[in-house]
């Protein structure tokens, strides 16, 4: 009798754990993908103002711009866990295993986000869509008083596989950047819940994050320009990460001066001024990965790496929503290009490996700044997959490709001391948001 009601009791759990699972997943699954779909009406909107010659147009711009500030001024003073990306916030209430916030903060993530995109800010979908789905993982487990704080985290890389629509990275995020040790019971909620979600994602939204024209298999025999990739990538990251944790701790310790408490008034009119006069260098930098090949001057190269450089971490520590994964893959494929050019010059490189060597130095730095080679893997494969539709000859590029990511990323943390961007911001006294 009590072995009845033992294993009656855990198929009553099982099947609450499941229903739990599977609503998650059809939650996250429409939600971002409504937003990512939502996004490719705002970004248009944002090339139709930047692009017009017509003065009423550009006056009309300016006065919904000015609305817009204000509303997210007042939003992130209403919800300050969503300034910046939100993934810092979020993993700083899992630390401290404080009360995760939903009713507020999923719809001011996805407005703001919006927000920020639609007025040239510099900033990625990604860091809301990671941070979204988690939420909408906390919001479901409240309303069902059904609780698995594991969920939570796992949820964050359903939102990353959606946002980059690959399930296979999304698993990968969830299992490598929340750090924890591999359970097979924790890859197989991960997996329903990603594929449930990708599903849902990819009937409403097909457009891809990372997306580069004539990406053919890479010649392997050039293998020293993957080396010159990973030296300047390891340097880029290290900066990158020291220039952004260094603006986070300005912004902490004069929080109340009045240019910084007031500074997304500041920065804003920056911004637009920079999108009329240097529209090919701003947005999250996706027109700039698939545009990249066409850019054959390295002076101007490094000139447009600086300024984006600079750009994205003003953009990022300047109180608006965004997330800085895309833009992160910009400044790679930045890198990659002058490497592309410096090699085709003197290396005797053929230059039809150009888009091969963008994407993977893209996706490389991206792994080095957030500590994640086994994703940055994983997401280079998928990516050359969909572009090139083969993915059997891709699949050469896994260990060649994990072991530079793998070799930068222990190099980046062993001798460089760095850790993931997240735990650098983390690390910063009194971070609230």
């Amino acid at each position: 009798m009590m072995s009845r009601l033992k294993n009656s009791f855990f198929n009553i759990n099982f099947l609450k754990e499941l229903m739990i699972l599977i609503i998650i997943g059809v939650i996250i699954g429409l939600l971002i993908g409504v937003y990512q779909l939502f996004l490719t009406y705002v970004v248009g909107l944002n090339s139709f103002f930047y692009s017009s010659k017509n003065i009423y147009v550009i006056l009309g711009f300016l006065a919904i711009a000015v609305i817009l500030s204000i509303l997210n001024f007042m939003l992130l003073s209403y919800a300050p866990g969503c300034s910046g990306s939100g993934i810092p916030s979020l993993k700083l209430a899992n630390r401290d295993n404080s009360r995760i916030g939903w009713i507020k903060d999923i719809p001011i993530m996805f407005i703001n986000s919006c927000n920020a995109i639609f007025l040239g800010f510099p900033l990625g979908s990604e860091g809301p869509s990671v941070v979204m789905a988690s939420k909408i993982s906390t919001a479901v487990q409240d309303l069902t008083n059904i609780y698995d704080e594991e969920i939570n985290e796992l949820s964050e890389g359903v939102g990353f596989g959606c946002a980059f629509l690959s399930p296979l990275a999304g698993i990968s995020y969830a299992l490598e950047e929340g750090k924890r040790k591999f359970k097979f019971k924790s890859f197989l909620k991960v997996f329903l819940l990603m594929i449930i979600a990708f599903l849902i994602t990819k009937l409403i939204n097909h457009h891809h994050l990372l997306s580069i024209e004539n990406v053919i298999n890479f010649d392997l025999n050039f293998f020293s320009v993957l080396i010159e990739i990973l030296i300047i990538n390891v340097g880029l990251g290290h900066f990158f990460i020291k220039f952004n944790t260094f603006l986070k701790r300005i912004t902490k310790k004069y929080s109340n001066n009045f240019f910084i408490k007031y500074r997304s008034f500041f920065v804003t009119p920056i911004i637009i001024l920079l999108s009329f006069f240097t529209v090919n260098m701003t947005g999250s930098g996706g027109k700039i990965i698939s545009s990249i090949s066409t850019y054959t001057i390295i002076s101007y190269l490094i000139f447009v790496l600086l300024f984006r450089f600079l750009n994205i971490n003003v953009a990022a520590n300047s109180n608006v929503t965004g997330g800085l994964i895309v833009p992160i893959l910009s400044l790679g494929a930045l890198s990659g290009q002058i490497i592309n050019i410096y090699a085709t010059r003197y290396q005797n490189f053929d230059q039809s490996n150009w888009p091969i060597v963008i994407l993977i130095s893209s996706i490389m730095l991206f792994s080095l700044i957030i500590k994640t080679p086994i994703t940055g893997t994983i997401l280079l494969y998928s990516t050359i997959s969909y572009l090139t539709n083969d993915y059997l000859s891709s699949l050469i590029y896994i260990p060649i490709i994990f072991i530079i990511y793998f070799i930068g990323t222990i190099f980046s943390k062993r001798i460089l001391k760095d850790k993931c961007l997240y735990d650098e911001l983390l690390l910063e006294n009194d971070f609230k948001g």
